[in-house]
């Protein structure tokens, strides 16, 4: 079931890039713009927050197994 949320988050980062990357170099609008970073930095802070739930996992099952 961790393999499917991982995957899960790296689609959404992967929609967010792509979206950022065609917005900053398809258009040339000051607004566009913005949205480009917005959406790269929302992926970001996908990717960040995939980082950590996956730490938090690996605590977790070390806890539960007595190996931490």
């Amino acid at each position: 079931m961790r393999q499917i949320h991982g995957a899960i988050y790296i689609y959404i980062t992967m929609f967010f890039v792509a979206i950022s990357y065609g917005l900053g170099h398809v258009y040339s609008h000051p607004i566009l713009t913005f949205l480009s970073g917005a959406c790269m930095a929302f992926a970001l802070l996908v990717h960040l927050f995939s980082v950590w739930i996956v730490k938090f996992q690996i605590n977790i099952s070390e806890i539960e197994e007595g190996t931490f």
